[in-house]
């Protein structure tokens, strides 16, 4: 039987799952930082976009998205039915989804409601570019919100069903693994729940004072964060955890 502690394959895997995760749990928080030292909270994760976080907020959903089409994922996929998909598939999805959500921004707050009210009445207008801080790191504004949205929607369902599909692959009878199993269970419900808050809810995206939007986002995000690190095994010398 080869040995895993120290295969090369193993440690890069694991790796970039923590690469993954770490950059997850920054995400939101970094910005929640940024919005309270700078006494400039946005009302979503997505319109920091227009802010001096920009930079960051791009940087890091284009991080993520790389270190996803890197990830291999495991072999065990063979154990799933045909129709589902694996590791591979779901991580280049996640990837694009990410990808996606950081180049195609939402509606800045300025002049948002009017363009949206123009569009939807069928109205010929061009919504405004010049806004301040607007582009800052892609040029794009303007009518792009139902791609945003589209693209994010795919990011964290994928994520959703790593946790709940493909990362309790394996000795599901250990119970060794008890803990690990139910973190997955509990980070993907979180996410399908934080997902279906952010699709239903109504369009208070706009409101600076209401932040259900920013926190359902860096719910999700953090989520997604506990499971890579966990399958990523930082947590593998505490008892209920996998250790390779």
């Amino acid at each position: 039987m080869p040995d895993t502690k120290h295969d090369a394959r193993v440690l890069s895997h694991n790796a970039i799952r923590r690469l993954i995760g770490g950059i997850g749990f920054v995400l939101p928080t970094g910005l929640l930082i940024y919005g309270h030292l700078s006494d400039a909270p946005q009302p979503s994760i997505s319109h920091y976009y227009y802010t001096e976080a920009g930079d960051f907020f791009v940087g890091a959903l284009v991080g993520i998205a790389i270190f996803l089409v890197t990830y291999q994922g495991y072999d065990e996929n063979g154990k799933l039915p045909a129709f589902l998909p694996g590791d591979r598939i779901m991580s280049c999805l996640a990837a694009l989804g990410a990808f996606g959500t950081a180049v195609l921004p939402t509606y800045p707050l300025e002049g948002a409601s009017l363009c949206r009210d123009a569009i939807d009445l069928g109205l010929a207008i061009k919504c405004p570019v010049d806004l301040p801080m607007q582009g800052l790191v892609t040029g794009l504004s303007g009518p792009l919100d139902g791609w945003h949205t589209g693209a994010a929607a795919v990011f964290f369902g994928a994520l959703a069903y790593f946790c709940l599909v493909l990362f309790p692959i394996g000795p599901k009878g250990d119970p060794k693994r008890t803990v690990e199993l139910w973190t997955y269970r509990v980070c993907g419900i979180t996410i399908l729940i934080c997902l279906a808050v952010l699709i239903t809810a109504p369009d208070i995206r706009l409101d600076t004072s209401n932040r259900l939007v920013f926190w359902a986002e860096s719910l999700a995000i953090w989520a997604f964060s506990i499971s890579w690190l966990v399958n990523g095994e930082v947590l593998a010398n505490v008892p209920g955890f996998r250790k390779t």
